[in-house]
């Protein structure tokens, strides 16, 4: 899929390319026992354009520890609108 919006343009990562490069190059900026944070929205998993297994294998795959993982559930009006 490619992006057909400017505002797709600005969210849509292809291939997942972004998210990969930030993975594969944080480790070597890191002091020893250093720490990254990534905080990134679970919009793709449910339009189903990752899976919700790709970011531990991606974790896995940059040789990276996972520390904590932390949900919140949407608390905006559209979130409990079942029209």
């Amino acid at each position: 899929a490619k992006p057909a919006s400017a505002i797709e343009t600005a969210l849509y990562d292809p291939d997942h390319q972004m998210l990969k490069g930030f993975l594969a190059g944080i480790g070597k900026l890191l002091n020893p026992k250093g720490e990254a944070w990534l905080i990134i929205s679970d919009l793709a998993e449910h339009l189903g354009l990752r899976t919700p297994q790709f970011l531990h294998q991606s974790f896995q795959t940059a040789s990276l520890k996972l520390l904590a993982v932390r949900s919140i559930n949407p608390r905006h009006a559209k979130a409990a609108d079942t029209t």
